[in-house]
């Protein structure tokens, strides 16, 4: 009898303890973490520069109530590699620290993962900041597979107006180009492997006028690093371009030249120079020279070719002569 009540009394014991040890566990799944909103900096490089926002990472949280905490970065072990701050006392609200990427001793800590542990005193308890905070200095690798078209007309008809540079990263980065070596665009951060990025012919955010650009492309990582520049590939922003004319031309003579263009169809004007009055006027086809008789009305002088399509124009001065003697 004595026996089945002490086995009575430790079944009873037993479910009164696992009772109240699911109730104890039950009160901490409902209780607030006394730790909330972390905002950290995912990436970030002491190296990227002085300019750089991510040069250090920004430790962030919100305590629910004043408190001493205790903030270290540790690695993924819990070994302490800096203190940031220890016994501070805070008021309840945002916290925010800065790490920078130094350990204790002073030295670079080593690239690699780490977390943020906060000590609570009055709380009697120890949080780890389930994010990482990723030290990374070392910069990306990209190399140029292509730049095409290498003559592009930004003329807004579809036909040429922008070149595609292709590209290949060695990891997650954002592509920087740059136009004689001053960066003009940037992309969005593209995973490692080929991508491409478009270039429309502007800078400074302005339609670069006609000419020779030279092209080249970094690669900027998470953590701030930018890569090398790749090589840097010419490119010809052209609109409308009188290719071949006569600098002179004898009165009476027949007046020949070509013109470079995307457009289908271009307008010409030959001009009284000086005073811009319209003396001949016509339209040519793309691909196809133009060639007319000057009328003899067309006295020697000075005059300017005009030739213009989409608000774009190219000017070249020619020279009319006198005409030779008769029966020579």
């Amino acid at each position: 009898m004595n026996r089945r009540l002490g086995l009575t009394s430790v079944a009873l014991a037993l479910v009164a303890a696992t009772a109240g040890a699911f109730a104890y566990t039950e009160h901490l799944k409902v209780q607030r973490s006394p730790v909330a909103s972390p905002v950290l900096t995912r990436f970030f490089s002491p190296d990227c520069g002085p300019a750089c926002p991510t040069r250090t990472a920004v430790i962030g949280f919100r305590l629910r109530r004043a408190e001493l905490v205790d903030v270290a970065i540790v690695d993924l072990t819990d070994k302490v590699v800096r203190t940031l701050v220890r016994g501070l006392s805070h008021r309840r609200g945002r916290v925010r620290l800065h790490w920078d990427g130094k350990t204790d001793a002073g030295s670079s800590a080593p690239d690699g993962a780490y977390r943020v542990r906060v000590r609570l005193d009055r709380e009697r308890r120890t949080i780890v900041i389930p994010i990482d905070v990723n030290l990374d200095t070392r910069p990306p690798a990209v190399r140029l597979v292509s730049v095409r078209p290498i003559v592009i007309s930004p003329d807004g008809d579809g036909r040429h107006d922008r070149a595609t540079v292709v590209y290949r990263s060695s990891e997650l980065a954002a592509p920087l180009l740059s136009v004689n070596g001053r960066t003009v665009a940037r992309g969005h951060g593209r995973s490692g492997g080929v991508a491409k990025l478009h270039w429309p012919g502007r800078g400074d955010g302005r339609d670069l006028p006609a000419g020779g650009y030279e092209l080249s492309l970094r690669v900027q990582d998470r953590a701030g690093n930018v890569s090398r520049p790749t090589r840097a590939v010419r490119v010809e922003v052209r609109y409308v371009k009188i290719g071949t004319a006569p600098v002179r031309i004898r009165r009476g003579g027949t007046l020949r030249f070509s013109v470079e263009t995307d457009a289908a169809s271009f307008r010409w004007v030959l001009a009284a120079n000086g005073r811009g009055r319209p003396l001949l006027t016509g339209r040519g086809q793309r691909g196809r020279p133009v060639r007319l008789r000057l009328p003899g009305r067309i006295a020697p002088g000075r005059y300017v070719l005009v030739v213009s399509e989409g608000g774009n124009a190219d000017r070249v001065r020619i020279t009319v002569g006198r005409a030779p003697p008769s029966g020579r």
